[in-house]
C-alpha cells in the first residue's frame, strides 16, 4: 500500500494477480481484485491485512472496479467473460 506522497508503507500477499484497487470511505476499506482467483479482497488499511475475501463465482479474470460509495456498490468488469457485476456492499461483511 501507498501513503498520499506515495512511499510503500506495506506489502500484501494476495495470492494472486492485482487488478484495480479502490478505497470504500463507507466501509473504511480497500477493495482489490485479484483477478487470477476471480475475488476481491477487502483490506483494513489501518492493518494492512485482509479481513476478506469475496469470490465472485460468474466472473472471469476481474480486472476493473469502480466503488460508488455512496449507494454502496461495487461495479467489477470481468475481461474474461465480457460480464460487468454489481455487488451491494451493505451486505458484504467487513470482516471474515
Amino acid at each position: 500500500m501507498l501513503t498520499t506522497a506515495g512511499h510503500r508503507i506495506a506489502t500484501i500477499a494476495l495470492g494472486g494477480e492485482a487488478g484495480n484497487v479502490q478505497y470504500d470511505s463507507g466501509s473504511r476499506r480497500v477493495l482489490v481484485d485479484v483477478q487470477t482467483l476471480d475475488q476481491i479482497a477487502v483490506i483494513d488499511p489501518r492493518t494492512n491485512r485482509i479481513v476478506r475475501r469475496v469470490q465472485l463465482g460468474s466472473c472471469r479474470n476481474d480486472h476493473g472496479l469502480l466503488v460508488d460509495s455512496p449507494h454502496r456498490l461495487a461495479l467489477i468488469a470481468c475481461d474474461g467473460n465480457a460480464t460487468l457485476l454489481t455487488l451491494d456492499l451493505r451486505t458484504t461483511p467487513n470482516s471474515s
